[in-house]
């Protein structure tokens, strides 16, 4: 298989040559029909022609006849003339010129002229005069003939065109040679400037293929190639992201899972050697361990359900004011115990939205059980509803640390968390968020946040209206 780079090449000399040799052609063709025709400018005048009608005028009331007129034709010819005898039906009856003598004569519609020359080898050249100097030969009140004065070009100018031939198709020969060298030089330089991006970006593929997600493409171009290559470096960054997420991903969940496995199994040894007493406080303990790991695979398959659009919604018409009132009863008790105040707040009249009423009520309890963590005490957290187009839109308002600018693209990526340290007093497993998104998202809805460290963080979404009953 011919390499992009070979192919086009050979595309570019085949077009190339084919207009080059098409060119050829048409211009030799053109040629040798311009050889042939040979347009002549004539004299107006010729003093000397009216001497000589009146000599041969006079040889024909002797002749009755144009026998024997050659030799007097020959002594009447002027100086840079040739003359030319028509007799009354158009023929050729003498010529000064031996060219002339066996010719042809046409007159065309324009009344010019045209002489066909017989003349051995190649093409039968054509003399075309408009305008020659001509004179009637009256005799008896009729016209027995007329005399023309014509200018010939040189012989070799009408008759040898062999040579002429052989110079200009050796000249076009050169062109030729020329112009496909050059067509050649230029055919390379464009093939390497358009072939260079190709070649890089198959360089920066096959260090993909090796493991480096690093590699990258300089898009200069805005043509398809560097169209290309901001879709392969958009990819590239993709994939990187993909990949430093997923190993993120398998650390955090050996995070997540270590601890609470390693407290049962702490638990259960310290049972089976009677260092501790199956007392309600140590079934507690086991229980709430329990209760975490399963919170977390809980977390974990809705989320993978939700990205795999396989999450079954059952969509019913839910009033944004009762929806605050019953996060708001049922995260009231964690908000005391952090010493924060929550709060509800939703427009009045506010139309119902259409939606999932355990899944609208999982988006809110995550957002401000995120909030209740990142909120010092005293703090307060701020749930609002107010229609927005034709949707209605939820907010969940804090006053605390904030987020940095940094980390907003990031906050609703898998097991993405702002505390580097992943301490659990700062928060889960760093699911919540991206299962806020994905449901929100599967609702038909947008999520969005705005924070400025230092002065809190604010979590949006909206959710469709119902249709009218």
């Amino acid at each position: 298989m011919l390499s992009l780079r070979v192919r086009l090449l050979l595309a570019s000399l085949l077009v190339a040559g084919l207009v080059l040799g098409v060119v050829g052609l048409v211009t030799r063709r053109t040629l040798d029909v311009e050889m042939s025709v040979l347009r002549l400018s004539v004299p107006k005048e010729c003093p000397e022609l009216g001497t000589a009608a009146s000599a041969l005028q006079r040889h024909w009331k002797v002749q009755q006849s144009w026998s024997g007129v050659d030799e007097a034709l020959r002594r009447l010819k002027p100086a840079n003339f040739e003359l030319l005898l028509m007799d009354g039906s158009g023929a050729v009856a003498a010529a000064t010129h031996a060219s002339l003598r066996n010719s042809t004569l046409r007159t065309g519609p324009d009344g010019a002229l045209t002489i066909l020359l017989r003349s051995t080898g190649g093409p039968v050249p054509m003399l075309r005069f408009r305008g020659a100097p001509s004179a009637p030969i009256v005799s008896e009140g009729r016209v027995i003939g007329t005399l023309l004065a014509i200018v010939l070009p040189g012989q070799g100018q009408v008759l040898d065109r062999t040579r002429m031939r052989r110079e200009v198709t050796s000249g076009l020969a050169l062109a030729l040679v020329i112009g496909g060298a050059l067509a050649l030089v230029l055919i390379l330089t464009l093939s390497r400037t358009v072939l260079r991006p190709v070649r890089d970006l198959t360089t920066a593929v096959r260090r993909m293929e090796r493991g480096d997600l690093s590699a990258r493409v300089v898009t200069g171009a805005g043509d398809e190639i560097g169209q290309l290559a901001r879709s392969f470096n958009a990819m590239a960054e993709a994939l990187a992201r993909q990949e430093t997420l997923r190993r993120d991903m398998v650390s955090d969940v050996a995070h997540e899972l270590r601890t609470p496995l390693a407290n049962l199994r702490c638990q259960i040894e310290a049972l089976e050697d009677g260092l501790a007493q199956p007392d309600a406080a140590t079934i507690r303990s086991l229980r709430d361990e329990t209760l975490l790991l399963a919170r977390l695979v809980e977390d974990l398959q809705q989320l993978s359900l939700a990205e795999a659009g396989a999450l079954r919604l059952a969509r019913e018409p839910l009033a944004p004011a009762a929806l605050l009132e019953q996060a708001l009863a049922a995260l009231r008790p964690a908000a005391e115990e952090a010493d924060v105040m929550l709060e509800a707040d939703a427009a009045p009249a506010l139309p119902p939205v259409q939606g999932d009423r355990e899944r609208v009520a999982q988006v809110l309890r995550n957002l401000v059980t995120n909030a209740l963590q990142h909120t010092p005490a005293g703090g307060r957290v701020t749930m609002e509803a107010r229609a927005v187009a034709d949707a209605v839109e939820f907010t969940v308002r804090d006053t605390g640390r904030g987020i940095p600018v940094e980390h907003l693209p990031l906050v609703f990526e898998r097991f993405h968390r702002v505390d580097p340290s992943r301490a659990r007093a700062t928060g889960g497993a760093g699911l919540g968020l991206a299962i806020v998104r994905r449901l929100v998202e599967a609702h038909g809805g947008a999520v969005r946040v705005e924070s400025e460290e230092g002065r809190g963080a604010t979590f949006a979404f909206t959710l469709p209206l119902a249709p009218p009953a």
